[in-house]
């Protein structure tokens, strides 16, 4: 790549001057010289075409070198570096200069050894900058693209729970990043029948919300084509299985809940196991912990029965709930969550999941979240 350089100098001989000293430089294109007489040509040339330095003389006709400085500072799109040039000694010019935006400065006469060192100089800095300015427009468009994505992720997720006399559903999911691989879901294939789902994609960022949406889709589909959880789950499993890519999973709880009768009949693929608060007591919820989605395509998965009393929770999360650190290192852990649990033994469903949240994001105060986090829970009435 060529270094362009403007100079800008009244003086008459200093182009043949540079054109002798970089000929070769010059003939090879390692360097690409222009020149302007003033401040006033210099800025046209500067809009007309990229170049990485100026080197410009401060005492000049029409425009000095001080006042061209000034308005470089205007022209925010340039990153061309400029390098003032003044009589030796002359430190007022100097420091005025430098105060304004010069990079640098070389005295007259010219000494061309120093010359070419502060040119190189500044054209390094000059493409490391504009390299700078790249990413950081780079950065903004992910920036935005992140804010889009994260945008439909939260539309996928359903944000009003049906008010019902035979239950009561509530959900919260907080991404680690903009977006996550963590989902919840739910829908009533029938009058007395409500599916529950609970998931969490590998990884983190872009690419588990991208697996996320994909189990999501899947599953919705097959939620409405078969009532057993374990063929609705060993079918999205055989497709996932086929469009997963480095090595993608999902670990997922799958509830099928008649509300009239209470009869839950479930699959857990991989998935932290569920919390029931029955009698004022966290128990958990019985379950074979069977394969994760997406690995193995022939895998057939088996349910599992679970009957409601009147007053039972149910509290399905996401391992980023007991995984939570808290400044001194420590997870919150199983133990723990049972506590919270049974501490919202006589709360209402939406306060449950608040409550139990609040203490997550308590224990981990002053620490970052690492992990998305995840909670539904549902009441038989």
């Amino acid at each position: 790549m060529s270094i362009r350089i403007l100079i800008v100098d009244d003086e008459e001989d200093i182009k043949d001057l540079i054109n002798q000293k970089f000929r070769t430089k010059i003939r090879e294109g390692e360097l690409v010289f222009d020149f302007a007489t003033n401040g006033a040509d210099a800025l046209l040339k500067l809009k007309e075409g990229k170049f990485n330095v100026l080197f410009s003389d401060i005492n000049m006709p029409v425009m000095d070198g001080l006042t061209l400085l000034s308005k470089l500072k205007e022209m925010t799109f340039l990153h061309v570096k400029p390098v003032m040039i003044t009589a030796y000694g002359d430190m007022k010019n100097i420091r005025l200069a430098m105060n304004n935006g010069a990079f640098d400065f070389i005295t007259k006469p010219i000494n061309f050894a120093d010359f070419e060192a502060v040119l190189y100089k500044t054209a390094d800095f000059s493409v490391q900058s504009e390299k700078a300015e790249e990413y950081k427009q780079k950065y903004i468009s992910y920036e935005q693209d992140l804010i889009i994505a994260a945008e439909i992720q939260r539309s996928l997720l359903p944000n009003k729970f049906p008010k019902h006399e035979k239950f009561d559903l509530h959900g919260i999911m907080k991404p680690a990043k903009q977006v996550g691989g963590d989902f919840y879901d739910f829908m009533m294939p029938s009058a007395n029948e409500l599916v529950l789902v609970v998931g969490d994609a590998s990884g983190k960022g872009i690419p588990a919300a991208l697996f996320m949406a994909l189990s999501r889709t899947i599953l919705r589909a097959n939620t409405f084509i078969t009532q057993s959880p374990s063929l609705c789950i060993s079918n999205s499993n055989r497709l996932l299985s086929q469009d997963s890519t480095d090595a993608m999973f999902t670990t997922l709880f799958y509830a099928y809940i008649n509300f009239e009768s209470g009869e839950m009949r479930y699959v857990n693929a991989g998935h932290p196991r569920p919390l029931i608060l029955r009698d004022n007591k966290a128990i958990e919820l019985p379950s074979s912990n069977e394969l994760v989605l997406g690995i193995d395509e022939s895998f057939v998965y088996s349910d599992l029965q679970f009957d409601f009393k009147s007053g039972d929770k149910l509290i399905i999360y996401t391992d980023g709930i007991t995984e939570a650190f808290n400044a001194a290192g420590n997870q919150l852990g199983e133990d723990v969550l049972y506590q919270f649990v049974n501490q919202s033994a006589e709360l209402n469903i939406q306060d449950t999941v608040r409550f139990i949240s609040d203490q997550v994001f308590l224990h981990m105060e002053g620490v970052e979240q690492s992990d998305d986090l995840t909670m539904l829970c549902f009441q038989y009435k």
